[in-house]
């Protein structure tokens, strides 16, 4: 029974040898696969990052853009604001020049008015 006992463990010792070095080998492909995986990880993570930068320094160029843009606009502005307090200006103006050329109509209407009355009562007085 000795024999058959020591032929046994030589067998599963011979199993336990082989079951190590194919444990021995799944390790091995599973640390390449870590690796790989890894490496796969670390380009993705590169390129997400230059897709962002690339991003980031469109958006800053678009920026600069609108800013100019607006300072355009502006300054547009600016000007109709300028040409609107002109016409402000021009229409203050004609209103001065009504109301002078008023007070002239309503002293010649006087004018007009006294003469009117002083020739109908000399006339009155003459008859």
């Amino acid at each position: 029974m000795t024999e058959a006992l020591e032929s046994r463990m030589a067998r599963l010792e011979g199993a336990y040898d082989q079951i190590d070095k194919r444990l021995a080998t799944v390790e091995s492909r599973l640390e390449n696969v870590e690796t790989k995986i890894d490496l796969g990880f670390n380009r993705l993570d590169a390129k997400i990052d230059a897709r962002f930068d690339a991003l980031r320094e469109e958006m800053k160029s678009m920026r600069s853009e609108f800013d100019g843009r607006f300072a355009q606009v502006d300054a547009r502005f600016a000007q109709i604001d300028a040409r609107f307090a002109q016409i402000d200006d021009r229409f203050d103006q004609v209103h001065g020049r009504i109301d002078r050329l008023e007070a002239k109509v309503d002293r010649i209407v006087w004018v007009v008015a006294i003469g009117l009355l002083a020739t109908i009562l000399v006339n009155l007085i003459v008859r």
